[in-house]
């Protein structure tokens, strides 16, 4: 079964607040909201793995910490599909550009890489189960 309109809607409303969450409110507490529990994160730039909610929250806030507040993380070119494994996960993937703003004179383009996720709706909505951070976004797609 196809994802809805309303499915899709509440998938990037979940992107959007997500970086929305780390960048403006710097709340490592509240991102642990966008994951379900047995979830993992995985960032090219990092070498662990991170699993588990608790995990996540410690990493986002290393991250929110490092940032100073200055960060702007900005989604594009959101592609949701439905999987074979039925009307409760999905796929996702994203253009994601970050800024480094901390200097307010001259704001920088700080990197461009890619979400790639996997999805569940759950009964509080729609979470993340796996969010991987590509840098080398060609490389990734055409391996």
């Amino acid at each position: 079964m196809a994802l809805s309109a309303e499915d899709k809607v509440e998938i990037w409303e979940l992107y959007y607040q997500y970086n929305f969450t780390v960048d403006i409110l710097g709340d490592a507490e509240k991102m642990t909201e966008f994951f379900v529990e047995d979830c993992s994160y995985d960032h090219y730039r990092f070498p662990e793995l991170v699993v588990g909610k608790a995990a996540i929250r410690d990493f986002m806030q290393q991250a929110i910490d490092a940032q100073a507040g200055g960060f702007k993380h900005l989604n594009d070119n959101i592609i949701l599909s439905d999987t074979p494994d039925g009307p409760e996960d999905a796929t996702g993937v994203a253009y994601i550009v970050t800024i480094d703003g901390r200097d307010l004179a001259a704001p920088r383009v700080d990197r461009s890489s890619m979400y790639r996720d996997v999805l569940r709706r759950t009964e509080d909505g729609w979470k993340f189960v796996q969010r991987k951070v590509i840098g080398d976004v060609v490389k990734e797609f055409r391996s």
